[in-house]
């Protein structure tokens, strides 16, 4: 018996094969089903994904053989890494000078009839073979060794898909992490801001209550201050809901009726006789994500209310159901958004117009956060309208099933 040289590249083929992280993994589907389909195509017995670590050949898929390892010394496959760029078939062992005293071909499993094609990375370090065996001598059509070349890269794209997997898989877990941190410190950070906020305009208003004592450049001057409170309080609000996203995109889908949908927005227009609102469908409940439909909705009165420069503000809500998702309108009476300017309105911070109708600024948030919800759920959401003016506000929301609320 001749034991198998190793390879020129031994150090960086192993480095290699580890690196893919497979070696002693539990059995997979997927590369059991090749090694499955190269003992059918090559009508043999035995056939092996082995991957050929230091000292030892491990299979990582196996068809008629017991064993999950045997010594790499007496390896079939241990010859066949050092010969990449050709198929290593022997189809009689017992007559070749390398193998005929080898235990593995005197005893079990009695290997006679060996092909192995290298499982070779994109840069050519062979991690092991696809090898199929039989206990009596044989020979392999060109098409069966053909078809044993494309299993084997496929092997090897499978290897790279699996470990590419575990690494996303990883990120994924990290950047979880990560947003949960994020999440942390915006709520950390929201608290610590918001405490000297509140205590600053408490100051203010006992100062204002004060200000008959004052000069009027000082009450002015005391006013702006508490305006800039106020807009930095807003500030941090639209910002702790940037990140929470991510939590609201997972929240499970929900029968909601019209009539709850409407509730939902009867605050916005409590007290506001001047305002009318009226939701038009034929659908009685949608099957919905109910926490991202009521913020995208508050939102979207809330602007219409605020923004809306007639007597009497009317606001339409339009709800349609498409195939896959909910279609909805939003549309009102306002002065509307130019179209060259609708673009800018989901941009995060751009601010339109100055102040609100109530005298409040803007945080520029309120629709870039609106516009990264949905985008997270692949939705979108554009302003429409006719001619050069735009009031209609579109958007989609994913429509779920009836069997999804059981779950």
């Amino acid at each position: 018996m001749i034991k198998p040289t190793k390879p020129e590249n031994e150090s960086e083929r192993l480095k290699a094969l580890r690196k893919f992280n497979i070696l002693d993994s539990e059995a997979e589907k997927e590369f059991d089903d090749l090694v499955l389909l190269a003992s059918k195509i090559c009508e043999t017995p035995i056939s092996l994904v082995s991957l050929i670590d230091e000292d030892r050949q491990w299979f990582k898929s196996k068809v008629g053989l017991e064993a999950t390892e045997t010594h790499r010394d007496l390896s079939f496959c241990g010859h066949a890494i050092n010969e990449t760029e050709k198929p290593f078939i022997i189809e009689d062992s017992r007559e070749d000078e390398r193998f005929y005293d080898n235990p593995l071909v005197r005893n079990d499993p009695n290997v006679i009839f060996y092909a192995g094609i290298p499982i070779k990375t994109s840069d050519g370090k062979a991690l092991g073979t696809l090898c199929v065996i039989d206990d009596k001598p044989k020979k392999l059509s060109e098409s069966q060794v053909t078809a044993l070349n494309v299993l084997s890269n496929q092997v090897m794209k499978m290897i790279e898909l699996r470990y590419n997997n575990k690494l996303l898989s990883q990120l994924n877990e990290s950047l979880s992490l990560k947003n949960k941190e994020i999440e942390n410190f915006a709520h950390h950070a929201a608290h610590d801001l918001k405490s000297p906020l509140n205590s600053i305009s408490q100051i203010i208003t006992l100062i204002i209550d004060e200000k008959k004592s004052l000069s009027e450049d000082i009450v002015e001057y005391i006013e702006l201050i508490g305006d800039c409170s106020d807009n930095l309080s807003n500030l941090i609000a639209q910002l702790l809901e940037l990140a929470k996203a991510d939590n609201l995109i997972d929240a499970p889908k929900s029968k909601l009726s019209i009539d709850v949908i409407k509730s939902s927005l009867n605050p916005l227009i409590a007290g506001k006789d001047n305002v009318r609102l009226n939701i038009e469908t034929e659908l009685t409940y949608l099957i919905i994500n109910k926490i991202v439909c009521f913020k995208v909705l508050h939102n979207l009165v809330s602007n219409s209310i605020k923004y809306n420069d007639k007597e009497q503000t009317k606001i339409i809500i339009v709800i349609e159901e498409g195939q896959k998702d909910y279609i909805f309108y939003v549309k009102d009476n306002g002065p509307g958004i130019l179209k060259e300017k609708a673009e800018d309105l989901f941009k995060p911070f751009k601010i339109l117009t100055e102040q609100d109708k109530f005298g409040n600024k803007g945080t520029g948030l309120g629709l870039s956060s609106v516009k990264n919800l949905l985008e997270k759920l692949n939705c979108t959401i554009n302003l429409e309208g006719e001619k050069e003016v735009c009031n209609t506000f579109k958007f989609n929301l994913p429509k779920g099933t009836e069997a999804e609320l059981y779950n």
